[in-house]
């Protein structure tokens, strides 16, 4: 469990999701090529983020890893945080 005020990192991800680097290169470049094929990229609604993450993960990880994404949870925290980077730096 995170302490108050450290952010999420990927040790904190559900054990086995980073196998074969899934989460890094399968599981983020989804997550990203699909905010992007929206109309406004950078007002991406909370629910919708994680709907679409919840099934990405479900396609990457095809119940090997049962997970539930949440706007609390560190899949959530760490792609967002990864997303808004890149935008950035681009």
């Amino acid at each position: 469990m995170r302490q108050a005020g450290r952010k999420w990192t990927t040790a904190d991800l559900p054990e086995a999701c980073n196998t074969n680097n899934l989460f890094r290169k399968s599981f983020i470049p989804t997550y990203i090529k699909w905010v992007s094929q929206g109309y406004n990229p950078w007002t991406v609604d909370d629910l919708a983020a994680v709907t679409a993450m919840q099934k990405i993960w479900n396609a990457v990880y095809r119940n090997t890893i049962r997970y539930t994404i949440s706007t609390n949870s560190p899949v959530f925290a760490i792609v967002s945080r990864i997303y808004i980077l890149q935008e950035l730096c681009n």
